[in-house]
């Protein structure tokens, strides 16, 4: 079969690199249509490596709509302040967060007036129409109709002006069965919302589906739970490096323990946040021989490049996305041999939770705003995180875990059940993803009582 996927950027690919990798292993001929991101990092590592490794896998850009984009982009953009406006919305302050519009229009739409016109849904159904009304674009109908896909699978599909939309549209028009699939855990709490209802929204938990529900108005009945193909890599992945020759790689003394700090996307300087906890865990009697490993977040680097502090080590230095075998298992290893993790919100507390490490938040009144986040009620819900409101706080959480308190550990491992691989332990995500890409494809009907009885 001829399996088309659509990516707003080349990145989204790595969160289904196992998905393709196991449609060609059946012998499917998969094509590949991405965006361009703006970021300096060659984001397609993965993808140039998969190509050169698959034969029946191609990739390429996806075509841009021309006609009637602005229309759409401003309709598609009033839409995704919708989901904030809904009264059940955890964090209705991200209304304006990369909405596209300017800081003048951005105003007029927080007018109550303007504000009480977007949350009626007899408007918001105006708006839906304005979408149907538009045709498909038509060098898209007529490169799915010249290639023929017998599915189309695109991700994300929350951004106003991302171009894979415009394929899943193009696709219902001709029959073509049409699947989104969740990106991240957060992107339904901090993105847009779904401007095409697809045959399938793939997304990876229980959890996931009541939101998609309540503020993306998915039907129900269209939703198919697969758990988080992002994170198979980390389930089976086994240490390339012993731990001692790991710290000397990285320049760690290997006769002391370390946590391992995982940067996030916040304004402002972390270095001074880190600055501060390092000399705070240097004065505390249980963890003065601890070290503390930073891994800065990719597109911050920067920030680093004067820091110096005894006992803490920058690695990498510039900053990467684990995209790459290589990068992969560097970031397999920072997290196997760390104490624990710590950090603000940030998805590297999920991958600690598969790989089976404590995590620890760091909650203080500076960083209320991240925890209030939609999105990481989930990981507060689930009870998994160690939570410090101060950085003595935080030193004793992990002079607990040095001396081999775990009172997470139980949590942690049920959050990884559900949250991250409800259909079970030993089973894949991914393979469970490209099961219900392949059923599409033949135009059978998705049941999960296959599934279950498998």
């Amino acid at each position: 079969m001829k399996i088309l996927f659509v990516f707003g950027n080349a990145i989204y690919f790595n969160a289904y690199e196992n998905v393709v990798r196991l449609l060609c292993r059946n012998g499917h001929y998969v094509k590949i249509l991405h965006g361009e991101g703006r970021r300096s990092h060659p984001v397609d590592l993965s993808l140039r490596a998969m190509k050169a490794e698959v034969k029946n896998c191609e990739s390429g850009p996806l075509r841009l709509r021309r006609k009637w984009q602005w229309l759409l982009y401003f309709t598609r953009r009033l839409l995704n302040r919708t989901p904030y406006l809904n009264p059940q919305h955890p964090s209705p302050w991200l209304v304006n967060r990369k909405t596209g519009f300017s800081r003048p229009m951005r105003i007029l739409l927080d007018i109550p007036p303007a504000k009480a016109l977007l949350k009626n849904k007899w408007f918001q159904q105006q708006l839906r129409k304005v979408e149907i009304a538009i045709p498909p674009d038509q060098a898209i109908l007529r490169w799915l109709e010249e290639h023929r896909p017998d599915v189309v699978v695109a991700s994300p599909c929350l951004y106003g002006d991302h171009h894979e939309t415009e394929y899943i549209k193009a696709a219902g028009a001709l029959g073509i069965p049409t699947i989104v699939a969740l990106y991240s855990w957060d992107h339904l709490m901090t993105k847009g919302t779904f401007h095409i209802i697809p045959d399938w929204t793939l997304v990876w938990n229980q959890v996931l589906v009541d939101d998609a529900v309540r503020f993306h108005y998915v039907p129900k009945d269209k939703i198919f739970i697969t758990g988080a193909p992002h994170f198979d890599t980390w389930f089976n992945m086994q240490p390339a490096l012993d731990r001692a020759a790991f710290c000397r790689q990285v320049g760690l003394d290997p006769n002391r323990p370390f946590v391992t700090y995982i940067c996030s996307s916040l304004k402002g300087n972390e270095a001074k946040l880190v600055e501060e906890f390092a000399r705070t865990l240097a004065t505390n009697p249980d963890t003065r021989h601890l070290a503390v490993l930073i891994r800065p977040y990719p597109s911050k680097p920067r920030i680093w490049d004067d820091f110096e502090e005894e006992n803490v080590v920058v690695w990498p230095k510039v900053g990467t996305i684990p995209d790459t075998p290589n990068a992969k298992s560097d970031y397999f290893h920072t997290f196997y041999y760390g104490i624990a993790t710590v950090g603000i919100s940030t998805t590297a507390f999920l991958e600690a939770a598969v790989i089976d490490r404590p995590c620890v938040t760091i909650m203080t009144e500076a960083f209320r705003y991240e925890h209030r986040m939609g999105h990481f009620r989930y990981l507060l819900n689930a009870d998994f995180l160690e939570g410090a409101h101060s950085f003595d706080e935080a030193a004793h959480i992990l002079g607990d875990i040095l001396n081999g308190a775990d009172a997470k550990a139980e949590n942690r491992h049920r959050f990884v059940r559900e949250f991250i691989r409800p259909w079970g332990m030993d089973r894949s995500a991914s393979l469970v993803m490209a099961k219900v890409v392949e059923t599409a494809a033949r135009r059978q009907p998705i049941c999960a009582e296959e599934f279950v009885l498998e």
